[in-house]
């Protein structure tokens, strides 16, 4: 008794004199205590295989959801069809004509073009559609005949130039940036410019591939899109669309 008697006079001159805070010891100590233990008999379990490992998210989340396998023969990124199909609610513009154009692309942004590239079919292509540089920040700015801009560190992904030069860069997802890069921002500003030229839900072939010659020069890209874009119409898990 005497020796209990010390233990509760050092323990409450340590907190001095509050009862609250010497009851509030034993049960942080048992709180711990329990924590090990739950550990201890977690890794147990888990060793033995009767509770699965939680698997961390990988660093490459985004690349393992643009690479995976699609919901159509096209392989189109779940990811991606959600995005076609905001696009579509927003323009009234077939989401699959969009899945088309950016897999005739770049592959649904699986195979982007190189910076500074410059070839006879695309000059001077960016991002997820290979738009030209006018194309995104707008004709009113100095450019060449291939639609690159010309005036020096001019900056692609900047809002207030865009709205200046009448481009069709817009940033969707409110990042402050217009990036021809970003599928969001890309895929929405094509929507945009096909809904201009009449490519909307229930258009004619004829005037869906006008609408896309008028997004590129390019007969070997406009030819490959109106192929997908038929592909997609005719995929039977697609009938209902």
């Amino acid at each position: 008794m005497e020796v209990l008697s010390r233990i509760i006079k050092i323990i409450n001159t340590l907190v001095g004199g509050n009862l609250l805070l010497i009851l509030f010891i034993p049960l942080v100590i048992v709180l711990i205590i329990a924590a090990i233990v739950g550990s201890v008999i977690g890794a147990i379990l888990r060793f033995f295989g009767i509770i699965p490992d939680i698997p961390s998210a990988p660093d490459d989340i985004e690349e393992q959801i643009t690479n995976a396998p699609g919901m159509t023969a096209l392989d189109l990124p779940l990811a991606y069809v959600a995005i076609y199909r905001l696009a579509e609610i927003q323009t009234n513009v077939p989401w699959m004509l969009l899945a088309a154009m950016h897999k005739a692309a770049t592959d649904c942004g699986r195979n982007m073009p190189e910076d500074d590239s410059d070839t006879s079919d695309d000059p001077n292509p960016i991002g997820q559609f290979k738009f030209k540089q006018t194309f995104w920040s707008g004709e009113s700015w100095d450019h060449d005949e291939d639609g690159k801009i010309t005036e020096s560190d001019f900056d692609l992904t900047n809002i207030s130039k865009i709205q200046e030069g009448n481009g069709w860069g817009k940033d969707i997802d409110q990042d402050k940036k217009a990036d021809p890069e970003d599928a969001d921002d890309a895929i929405i500003s094509v929507a945009y410019f096909l809904q201009s030229k009449g490519a909307k839900k229930g258009a004619t072939d004829d005037i869906i591939r006008q609408a896309v010659s008028a997004f590129s020069t390019n007969n070997e890209f406009v030819q490959q899109a109106m192929n997908y874009y038929h592909q997609l119409q005719a995929d039977p898990e697609l009938q209902n669309e």
